[in-house]
Formats: C-alpha cells, structure tokens, sequence
C-alpha cells in the first residue's frame, strides 16, 4: 500500500517536529519512542517554527499542523529533494490548500488520528494496516486495532470505553473497505434557531479567509437561538467578519468579536475550545 511505504520510518534518518511550545521534556520523549522502536539511526529535531527552520533541517520526514502548510505557501519556499514526506494532522485541513501545497511539490499526507489509538489512523483517507473502523446508527465512527489504548485514568480510577474490543469515538463519517472519510465531531454539531450546523464546516470556511489574523470561532449558548456564533481573534478582524458573513447562512454569520492577547492552544498547537469558550464565560479575557 502506498500510504503504509510514505510512513515507514526504517529508511529515514530525521524526524523534525517543529513548534514553539515543545517543551524539553516531549523532545526526550520522542526520542525515547524512536529508542523503543528499535530505530537506532533515527533521530528527532524539534524547536520553534519557521518555514525556514523546515528548510534547513535534515529532515526526511516532518509532522506540521494545517496552519503550518499555510506558513509554507505564504513563505514562497522550495521543498527539499531529502524530504520524504509530511504527516499533516491536528485540526480540518481545507483541501484546496492539500492541493496547491503538492502542486508545489510539498510531499503531504493528510492524515487523521486520536490520542486513543495512539495517534494516526488514516492516511489520504485510508486506514492504516493495523487499524478496523466501522459506524453505527448515528455514523459514529468506532475503532479497533493493536494500538488502541487500554483505558482511561483519573482521580475516580480506572475505565475501559471499549465494547468487544471497540471504541466509539466522537468523529462521525463514512466507511467503506479500507476508506474511512471524516465528516467532523458529533460535538461540533450544533443547533442554531433550530437549525443544524457544523462548527467543522465553519472552521474551514474561516480558515479560507482568515489570511495572517490568528483567529477561531467558538459557538456560545444563546438563551434564544441555543447558540450563536462569535469570533475570538488577536487583532481587529472587521474585515475578516465581513468576508465570513458573505459565505455563510444567516444564522450562521459571527454575532460578536472577542479581541484578546492569546488563543489558548494545546503543547501541539491544537485550538484548545472548550477552554477558550470557559474562559469567555468567566470573562478571564
């Protein structure tokens, strides 16, 4: 399979991993991986972002989140020939962008995963050998496979999800053979005036039009319409607003901006959400 032999890491050399709230301790961790899976030869770079700091590595392979594949096309840089390939993961990766970042000649390989299978799940779409996905009545995907987690710790204890072997994840899609096609999260679904919609389809149609602004939406509870929809942003975006609200349904449009100093995010750049709208709620921002 295709997707399997971009994967492999027994040829490569360099892993780069680069982000700017890596800590010390999640690089002597990936190395530890490395060690654990008998890739002696391998090795990872991690450390701020740039484009540029992609281009000078010695990298083979590289793990970026779809705001990174941004910075790379707005950077006008060249791939390296040594650069194998690139695992993009960690948020809704609009398609035109897939495109016209390989039409330039960046190896991608969209990807999906979760933390309870111990990250990747598919590539272009397709499972990875290991893993079996099937759906449910509500195209729930659920998931089982060699690397699926054992269970979940807290301070209440111990507790397997799984059912026969299974775990019902939040994700809803579509299964077909090996093909498993990722519509969103049963939680981004929404209700607006009565109306459904899909905070995943938002998201990407924000990410269209967004340019440099580092911006996010969140839905807020509306005692009236159940939600609206508001956007939280590091800088003035009227215009960005504007642009948005022409591309979307009525309800749908941004009834309020949220200007703050920081979006909070997770160590691997993920937009941290639930947080965010919790924040809001206290009026912390």
């Amino acid at each position: 399979m295709e997707e399997a032999r971009l994967i492999d890491w027994s040829g490569d050399r360099t892993h780069v991993l680069l982000n700017p709230r890596m800590q010390l301790e999640e690089r002597e961790r990936l190395e530890r991986m490395a060690r654990s899976a008998r890739l002696r030869s391998h090795s990872v770079v991690a450390g701020p972002w740039s484009p540029r700091a992609l281009i000078e590595s010695d990298a083979t392979l590289a793990s970026l989140v779809p705001t990174q594949v941004h910075d790379l096309m707005a950077s006008g840089l060249k791939p390296p020939k040594r650069l194998r390939a690139i695992l993009v993961g960690g948020g809704a990766f609009r398609p035109d962008l897939d495109e016209q970042a390989r039409a330039a000649g960046w190896p991608l390989l969209a990807s999906f995963g979760m933390t309870e299978c111990a990250s990747t799940v598919t590539v272009r779409d397709v499972l990875l050998p290991h893993i079996e996905a099937r759906t449910d009545e509500e195209w729930r995907l659920s998931f089982r496979g060699s690397s699926l987690f054992t269970g979940y710790i807290s301070e209440e204890g111990f507790e397997d999800p799984k059912v026969d072997g299974w775990f019902v994840s939040d994700d809803i899609g579509e299964v077909e053979g090996r093909t498993v096609r990722v519509h969103g999260r049963h939680s981004d679904f929404i209700k607006i005036g009565g109306e459904s919609v899909n905070l995943a389809r938002l998201d990407r149609i924000l990410e269209s039009v967004r340019g440099g602004v580092d911006a996010v939406l969140i839905a807020a509870p509306d005692e009236r319409l159940g939600h609206v929809i508001q956007l939280v942003a590091t800088r003035d975006a009227k215009e960005l607003v504007e642009r948005f609200n022409e591309r979307v349904l009525p309800f749908e449009r941004i009834r309020r901006f949220h200007l703050i100093d920081s979006i909070p995010r997770s160590s691997l750049g993920k937009l941290l959400r639930a947080e965010l709208t919790r924040r809001l709620a206290r009026d912390e921002i």
